[in-house]
């Protein structure tokens, strides 16, 4: 048996930087794995791949099972698994829950069936699964993610552990429907890479004051608009003390940056007083 962690993600800054002639879309993204984290236990089984959890979706459809089948039809293996999949990270909000639980599928089995398969073709598998997949199986904590996400680049710089307040309201954002409705017909300036993640670098390294212009993210003027409320929710974690505040990827995640754990729980309670059926998560940066 072989138990591994699927950590959640956000994004630093997260810029769209135009539609591909296959549907994706190129971007260009920090992202930073965090303590949030989904449990998957693996068991080997002599033929079927078996998924099991407390979670409603057709099998077909579920990113662990395409996973491991992607794996083993790829590697010619016939051996089988069981998965039990016991989730923490929210669907459908902006997280990376279903990418990173498909990355430690392809992780976990490759070790559980002894394929030895290289880091480089496990990318490359993961990126037919989904644009987040690849970052979750580098090893690196923090990375630049390029084209439609199967570029990554790890970021070996010694970063401080910020505390995040998550909030995540009863519904879910669909990421396609998100980057659908992006106007990208009047172009996006491309960004200046350098200075925006030199800059977000250092605030994470300590210069807190960069927080609240590094943080950015294409996603949030369409979203915003489907769900007001969100941009509500941005507002409020400003107002109660965060560094800074971003749309979770597509969302409907919203969080703030706090420098200490126990200021993400003061401005979660001041936020719980007023009764919005919101989700509170707590964690920090990895």
């Amino acid at each position: 048996m072989l138990q591994l962690q699927a950590p959640a993600k956000v994004n630093w800054f997260l810029k769209v930087l135009g539609k591909r002639q296959d549907g994706y879309h190129n971007i260009l993204s920090l992202m930073q794995k965090i303590s949030l984290q989904d449990l998957l236990i693996f068991e080997e089984l002599k033929n079927d791949i078996v998924v099991e959890g407390d979670f409603e979706i057709e099998k077909e459809k579920n990113l662990v099972y395409r996973a491991a089948m992607s794996l083993r039809e790829h590697s010619g293996c016939q051996k089988g698994a069981r998965i039990i999949l016991k989730k923490a990270i929210p669907v459908e909000a902006g997280l990376g829950g279903g990418s990173s639980d498909a990355a430690m599928t392809l992780l976990g089995l490759n070790r559980l069936w002894g394929l030895r398969m290289g880091g480089p073709e496990l990318l490359r598998l993961g990126a037919l699964l989904g644009s987040d997949v690849p970052f979750f199986i580098s090893s690196s904590p923090l990375a630049l993610v390029k084209g439609r996400g199967d570029v990554v680049v790890p970021m070996a710089v010694k970063t401080l552990r910020y505390w995040l307040l998550l909030l995540k309201p009863p519904f879910g954002v669909s990421t396609a429907e998100a980057y659908s409705s992006l106007n990208l017909k009047n172009g996006i300036e491309l960004p200046d890479v350098e200075r925006l993640l030199t800059d977000t670098l250092k605030a994470l390294q300590g210069d807190t004051d960069l927080f609240r212009r590094v943080l950015q993210n294409d996603l949030e003027e369409v979203v915003f608009e489907m769900f007001p409320e969100l941009r509500n929710l941005k507002n409020l974690l400003t107002e109660t003390g965060a560094l800074g505040a971003s749309l979770a990827g597509s969302g409907s995640t919203v969080f703030g940056v706090f420098p200490q754990r126990q200021d993400a729980i003061k401005a979660a309670e001041r936020i719980k007083q007023e009764d919005r059926g919101l989700d509170f998560l707590i964690c920090h940066t990895l």
